[in-house]
């Protein structure tokens, strides 16, 4: 039986990645139904086929809902079983290409850093990524 913080943390991320998702897709096709991996360029449809892929491993707090240090992926590159494993090596060309060396290197910094949060954060994090993904998909065309 899950807790009460990891149900609010697992809200948190799926409110975000919604977000983060439609996001991209906005971004990268000027619709909510397709968006272009970050690190492959390949269009894909939007459900099982995109993910909110991390640029770095290890998904800590400290970086989890970070929306520089995630974008959106397709499933064969972010998948670790059966893709790429985040493909972190073109990740990370194009991380540095789009916000500077300086930024990446800082980004890799904090994910090293703990941080604990409180489940009441992550509900309010949740609800702030929600009402985010809320307006980009009002201001969507299908």
């Amino acid at each position: 039986m899950k807790s009460n913080l990891k149900k609010a943390k697992d809200a948190a991320w799926l409110a975000f990645a919604r977000y983060i998702k439609l996001r991209d897709c906005l971004q990268t096709t000027g619709t909510k139904t397709h968006c272009v991996c970050v690190t492959c360029n390949k269009t894909v449809p939007y459900g099982r086929e995109l993910h909110a892929g991390h640029a770095i491993g290890g998904r800590g707090n400290s970086i989890l809902l970070d929306p520089d240090i995630v974008h959106g992926q397709c499933n064969i590159c972010n998948n670790p079983k059966f893709g790429k494993g985040g493909n972190y090596a073109v990740y990370s060309v194009w991380m540095v290409k789009t916000y500077g060396l300086e930024a990446w290197e800082g980004m890799v910094a904090l994910s090293k850093q703990p941080e604990t949060v409180k489940e009441w954060e992550w509900r309010e994090k949740a609800e702030y990524y929600k009402e985010k993904a809320d307006v980009l998909d009002s201001l969507m065309e299908d």
